[in-house]
């Protein structure tokens, strides 16, 4: 497998794979072992199914009936496991998809919460 390639288009970085195809997301460094590990560090119930993504999927193309987070949301955002109800009503405010929150609004929103 040739080695990913990193291009500018319009402003912002964009990965090329070793397929060709170009993606804004890089592929998930989450292993079997590192999502049970997850689910403990972070206090998720079972559940609450936590899968890996299947060939194919990214944030924005995930299987019907799951929905994409990204783990700074929780290490860096303290995100919790039961997604307050709060943040959802943001983002349908928003008409934005829970994937395309930008750490800053996680962040904020949760604050001005408290």
């Amino acid at each position: 497998m040739s080695p990913k390639k990193i291009k500018q288009e319009k402003g912002k970085a964009i990965v090329s794979g070793g397929d060709g195809k170009f993606t804004p997301h890089p592929e998930t460094t989450f292993d079997a072992e590192s999502l049970d590990e997850f689910r403990r560090n972070y206090g998720i119930p079972d559940e609450i199914g936590l899968a890996l993504p299947a060939e194919g999927e990214d944030p924005e193309h995930v299987r019907q009936g799951l929905c994409c987070a990204y783990k700074a949301y929780f290490e860096n955002c303290g995100m919790i496991s039961q997604i307050p109800h709060f943040l959802l009503e943001v983002l349908a405010h928003l008409k934005m998809a829970f994937p395309q929150m930008h750490p800053s609004l996680v962040r904020h929103t949760i604050g001005c919460a408290v």
